[in-house]
């Protein structure tokens, strides 16, 4: 933080330009019904091993009911901390060229929605990430489909105050 913002200043001081690191150069995958996730496919085993080999001493005691939980929690966190990739998520989804296609559970980097692929990491990050869990990433269909997004964010508000053909909400004025 600090070496940033004297990057800033002194750019500032000397008419120059800070400049942002350019995003991974990836091309955004055509439409589907449901949100697609760039990321990396992880099992609730590999977690678990991932924090007994980084934080052990943040983890239960193995026999605890809440061993598996904590321990899949602290992994995440901790992986999430390391890669500085201020939206990992972890999201259930599904390979959409394997048919019949179970869920995963997939670190999602960043998705094709347009918000979140234009700010998606360095190229240095991904590989960071790619390193750390041991295979590359790759696009991954949500198991939600946006049609149902878009219902369950309309269910906040009264029926007749949505139009679902945009996914606006009208506002009567009184």
């Amino acid at each position: 933080m600090f070496s940033l913002l004297s990057k800033t200043f002194e750019a500032l001081k000397t008419g120059g330009s800070v400049r942002r690191p350019q995003p991974l150069k990836l091309v955004r995958p055509s439409r589907q019904p449901n949100i697609q996730y760039y990321g990396y496919m992880v099992t609730t085993e590999w977690l678990i091993q991932f924090a007994e080999q980084h934080c052990p001493g943040a983890l239960l005691d193995r026999r605890d009911s809440g061993y598996e939980f904590i321990a899949r929690t602290r992994g995440y966190e901790y992986i999430s901390a390391w890669s500085r990739i201020c939206y990992l998520g972890l999201k259930e989804c599904f390979n959409l060229a394997v048919i019949p296609a179970d869920t995963v559970m997939v670190f999602a980097v960043f998705s094709d929605q347009e918000e979140s692929f234009e700010e998606r990491p360095t190229q240095e990050t991904v590989d960071f990430m790619t390193k750390s869990i041991g295979h590359p990433p790759q696009w991954w269909a949500s198991r939600i489909m946006l049609y149902e997004l878009r219902i369950f964010v309309a269910a906040a508000y009264r029926a007749e105050d949505v139009d679902f053909t945009t996914s606006r909400r009208s506002v009567a004025l009184a």
